[in-house]
């Protein structure tokens, strides 16, 4: 019998068991993804205990972040979704597949983070000391988060141009990594009338679900490719 402790076990379980990565930027249907993956069956990480591993990001020690992987099979949002996180995951996990995540363009993409922000701050987008005065995770985290991806600079911080630049960098940096890696990375827009036929396609899977959800606060409604 092989120990489950041992590299052999490992080796064959992770061949058999990929880890799977979400790495789109939020507001592009990750929440959906997770909640696909969960019904499947899949063990999903969990997203509170993965976003505390902010400062890990931030300050660079992608180890940490690898660590974490042991612990699930998938895993979506900060700090997987952040620019680089990627690349770390790929070599750590060379048998890992991705997913990137992505709206119709990066405009589409703006509107709805911009209308989430919105919500979530009582109906205006918030100021810098708001996301410094906020609770999530911890006071604070919502600023981390920004200034781990755009620094520390105070001024205008919702800049349209500065967000879809960074929207669109990161979506040319993924496809570019895995342009000479094929089968490891699917690019999949989950508002295409394909998407779920092509998602189940790509990782083999069968399943009695029609179509992906689509998540918010206030309702689900699947998003049907029949």
């Amino acid at each position: 019998m092989i120990h489950r402790t041992s590299k052999l076990y490992k080796s064959t379980f992770y061949a058999r068991n990929p880890k799977i990565f979400i790495v789109g930027f939020g507001r592009t249907g990750t929440t959906s993804l997770k909640w696909t993956f969960d019904k499947m069956g899949f063990l999903v990480g969990d997203q509170h205990r993965a976003e505390r591993l902010l400062p890990d990001y931030n300050n660079g020690n992608f180890d940490t972040i690898i660590d974490y992987c042991q612990t699930a099979r998938v895993f979506q949002d900060t700090p997987f979704s952040l620019p680089e996180t990627f690349r770390h995951l790929a070599e750590a996990y060379p048998d890992s597949k991705f997913i990137l995540t992505v709206r119709d363009s990066a405009e589409q993409w703006y509107g709805s983070l911009v209308a989430y922000k919105t919500m979530k701050f009582g109906g205006k987008l918030p100021t810098p000391q708001e996301l410094k005065d906020s609770v999530y995770n911890w006071k604070g985290w919502y600023w981390e988060n920004h200034v781990g991806q755009f620094g520390p600079d105070e001024t205008d911080i919702w800049d349209p141009q500065m967000w879809m630049n960074a929207y669109d960098a990161h979506n040319r940096e993924v496809k570019e990594y895995f342009k000479d890696k094929p089968g490891r990375l699917l690019v999949l827009n989950l508002r295409e009338p394909e998407a779920f036929e092509t998602f189940c396609a790509f990782f083999k899977v069968k399943t009695s679900l029609d179509g992906f959800p689509h998540l918010n606060t206030s309702k689900t409604q699947f998003i049907s490719n029949l």
